[in-house]
């Protein structure tokens, strides 16, 4: 089998900053009602909402899944790289996890537990349904349980 890669999906960090900065504007239309707020101001936040959004882009792009025929890989971090690997082998199960959120961005979590640990050895967070659904199946297909 090849390497297949997985990225986190930036929906839901988008939509937690759309509606931030909507109400950042609102609280400065607000403002300028009762203070004469100088333009560079309303600048300013719309230059830091791209930027924010710019941000939460390239860090989901920090967040990958590589599954391959030894194993998974979970990368993290953005200024601290960190790299868990866990082999077929240690996998022990397997869990899907979607709340009422996620059902409506097509989003989902994935559980890898391995034994002797009293939590989860990767919790994969806010990837597409489908790509949890894919590494579901080629995890059980590696160990030998039934999807």
């Amino acid at each position: 089998m090849e390497k297949a890669v997985f990225y986190t999906s930036p929906k839901k960090y988008f939509i937690l900053l759309f509606f931030a900065w909507l109400v950042v504007f609102i609280l400065l239309l607000g403002l300028s009602t009762i203070f004469d707020l100088p333009l560079f101001l309303y600048l300013f936040a719309i230059l830091m909402a791209f930027a924010s959004f710019a941000f939460a882009y390239f860090y989901t792009r920090m967040i990958r899944i590589e599954v391959d025929d030894h194993g998974v890989v979970f990368y993290t971090g953005l200024l601290v790289r960190n790299k868990t690997t866990v082999p077929f082998s240690r996998i022990d199960n397997t869990k899907i996890i979607q709340s009422v959120s996620d059902m409506v961005l097509g989003l989902g979590s994935l559980e890898i537990d391995t034994p002797g640990k009293s939590g989860p050895e990767i919790v994969i967070k806010n990837f597409e349904m489908k790509d949890i659904n894919t590494m579901y199946s080629i995890i059980n297909e590696h160990t030998g349980k039934k999807t």
